[in-house]
């Protein structure tokens, strides 16, 4: 059998604009095709697409993945069902396409655009998708071809011909294939949003009340707007987006009179979507607010919202970076119905919104995404947009300084130049820090980076399995053990390891906060969340409950118990036991207790030749240094070698030295480590 139905599903974020579907390779069997070969796709009307595997998740579920641009074409929404056949397009002489009202800037020359359509079957009527270098994308419609046939193949010998004669044509709206890193949030809110709008008998089937609202909230730059604009574009709904701080008015009654006017637009062209950004500079607490506008406008919106009629005809999405700053009458069933937190991306997200924003760019073969992706914590989309952007001016900016010929590519030089100037905006909070050390830079410990991966790297890279078994992917380890035997440095390195955020908490980070010590450990936890995954480290935690008392500890107690639902690890160093609170280290919420003993003769020559191998000259004997220093830390073992080069460089300069580090050296500097330790414990 060669036409069959299939469910129209959202494309790949990277296919956008390249004329691709996707299909199981059964179901493209099954219809007589082969990877790389066009299919023509029916709804309403017509496309013919270049169908390629769909990834293994989309597999076995008779769906067809398109982007917005042929759903468009085809007059279809996500969940549909389409008939599919194969199709031979007969090539073209000549393809006239109209640009629609677009400026000439706006629409590349025709041999620009044809090494874009190259390739690609066409029909008429249809919009064709234009990927720019920007990685926007612009859709301009098929007025014509020659011979007239009903599927078209532009090849090497097609001219391309622009016209210009209708002026509704506008740029590619934003859609689901513009989102990355964002697939279970999109999911949800399309849930909450898209069906009320598209299928409200569903509602009244079942005899339930679609939502009035939905709450957005998360760091800036993470996608709030962007989901919403998709929402709104994919359901055809009538979209008023509209910027908190423009509806204050100081003149009495026309913020409340500016609010009735949206919701009265918004009733007039339904189904609509009402679109808030900044929601907590219209509805702050009036518990805490002096002005009377900021009131009145409050009890606007209360009263506007209660009067939407429950039909899901019109929906309004709020978004807010500081959501606990909302007036409380606001976040519940009825109005805000549900809360949905926009984060910031893990690695797998990056690396999907990476490929959006360079997918219309010329990539060099040495530019590696997925790497990028890996050590850009704490970039949101809006950062990692703005990343792909700086990268392409350092390109053009080498192109022009070294008058090179040809396209312009860029490099993967081109995006570290990026990143040094880009900074990402999750982590301008100084206490959260970008690890840079990982497993090689901690000598010895095996059974502890072991153990760390287990508990840490592996949950997270395989979360669903971890949800199968019903498992929590958070964690609250103890690092316990004398000082300098690595368990800060261990913090750090399995942060790299597992692509984590670190938050690195001292005492008097909780001591200076203005509003208590409980309160800045809420704080730390919010602020751990919105940076979510990352790892939230008490350095010292027996030294802060001895100084800051029970007060912290309940606290702490408090925000563990809720840290469950959140993907976090919380680390906790501890010299000894002695001052910890029982409860707070029992069983229903340590997760693992991890021993730092002092390094073994074999873990003493590890951490040895890690050291060394940063000192450029030396003539030491590594193995006969490990069996001397029976007793010492790595922190004691670094202090050694840092003092003996300190001792090479002062002959150096002063005593003409030859600038080698010996054994001479080393055993000085150990005598001198030995003495002061002496010294220490005779005044104790």
């Amino acid at each position: 059998m060669d036409r069959q139905y299939f469910y129209v599903e959202e494309g790949l974020p990277e296919d956008k604009g390249k004329d691709i579907a996707r299909m199981d390779p059964e179901d493209m069997k099954s219809i007589g095709v082969q990877s790389g070969e066009f299919i023509l796709v029916k709804g309403k009307s017509q496309v013919a697409l270049k169908v390629f595997p769909s990834p293994t998740a989309f597999r076995g579920s008779k769906l067809i993945q398109i982007d917005s641009v042929a759903r468009d074409n085809l007059g279809v929404h996500i969940g549909d069902a389409v008939e599919v056949s194969k199709v031979n397009p007969i090539p073209l002489k000549t393809v006239m396409l109209d640009k629609g009202g677009l400026a000439p800037d706006e629409v590349p020359p025709s041999e620009e655009l044809k090494k874009h359509l190259l390739g690609r079957a066409v029909v008429i009527s249809n919009k064709v998708p234009v990927l720019l270098y920007s990685g926007g994308v612009i859709a301009l419609r098929i007025q014509g071809m020659a011979p007239s046939v009903e599927i078209g193949l532009v090849t090497k010998d097609t001219s391309i011909i622009l016209v210009d004669q209708t002026l509704d044509s506008k740029k590619d709206r934003v859609s689901y294939e513009d989102i990355g890193g964002l697939k279970e949030e999109v999911k949800k809110v399309r849930e909450l949003v898209e069906l009320p709008l598209t299928r409200p008998d569903l509602f009244r089937k079942l005899g339930i009340e679609p939502p009035k609202g939905i709450l957005l909230y998360g760091p800036p730059g993470t996608g709030k707007t962007l989901i919403a604009r998709a929402v709104a574009s994919d359901s055809r709904a009538y979209f008023i987006a509209i910027n908190g701080p423009e509806i204050m008015n100081k003149y009495y009654g026309e913020s409340e009179a500016r609010l009735r006017e949206i919701f009265e637009e918004a009733k007039k062209n339904s189904p609509a979507i009402i679109f808030i950004d900044e929601l907590d500079a219209v509805a702050p607490k009036r518990s805490e607010v002096v002005g009377d506008v900021e009131k009145r406008v409050v009890a606007q919106l209360l009263s506007l919202m209660d009067g939407l009629k429950s039909r899901g005809d019109v929906i309004v999405i709020g978004a807010s970076n500081m959501p606990e700053l909302l007036d409380p009458a606001l976040r519940r069933p009825g109005r805000f119905d549900r809360e949905i937190f926009i984060g910031v991306p893990g690695t797998q997200g990056r690396e999907e919104i990476l490929k959006i924003h360079t997918r219309g760019m010329n990539l060099a073969p040495d530019v590696n995404l997925r790497k990028i992706a890996e050590v850009t914590h704490g970039y949101t989309g809006a950062d990692l947009a703005q990343l792909c952007k700086e990268a392409g001016i350092r390109a053009l900016e080498r192109y022009m300084d070294r008058r090179e010929t040809g396209d312009v590519t860029v490099t993967k030089e081109d995006f570290e130049r990026a990143l040094k100037a880009i900074e990402p905006s999750a982590l301008r909070e100084m206490i959260v820090e970008i690890p840079s050390v990982g497993f090689e830079s901690v000598g010895g410990l095996a059974d502890i980076k072991k153990s760390l991966l287990e508990l840490v790297k592996i949950p997270l890279q395989h979360a669903e399995v971890y949800d199968e078994f019903g498992l929590k992917k958070s964690s609250f380890i103890m690092f316990l053990g004398p000082s300098g035997t690595g368990k800060s440095l261990m913090a750090n390195a399995i942060a790299k390891e597992a692509g984590l955020n670190l938050i690195h908490v001292t005492p008097p980070m909780l001591l200076s906060h203005k509003r208590g010590i409980e309160q800045a450990v809420s704080d730390l936890f919010k602020l751990a969340k919105r940076v979510s995954p990352c790892i939230l480290l008490f350095d010292r935690i027996d030294g802060m409950v001895a100084a800051l008392g029970k007060r912290f500890t309940n606290q702490l107690i408090v925000e563990l118990d809720a840290n469950k639902e959140v993907n976090n690890i919380i680390i906790a160093i501890a010299n000894s036991l002695e001052n910890i609170d029982p409860s707070l280290i029992s069983a229903d919420r340590l997760t693992a207790m991890l021993a730092f003993n002092m390094p073994t003769l074999e873990e003493r020559k590890e951490i040895l030749q890690i050291i060394f191998k940063k000192i450029p000259n030396c003539n030491v004997s590594l193995d006969y240094l490990a069996e001397i220093t029976e007793g010492l830390s790595g922190a004691d073992l670094k202090a050694s070698v840092e003092r003996a080069c300190r001792k090479v460089i002062y002959k150096m300069i002063f005593k003409g030295g030859g600038g080698v580090l010996t054994n001479e050296e080393m055993m000085e500097a150990l005598q001198e480590i030995n003495k002061g330790q002496e010294v220490f414990f005779n005044e104790s």
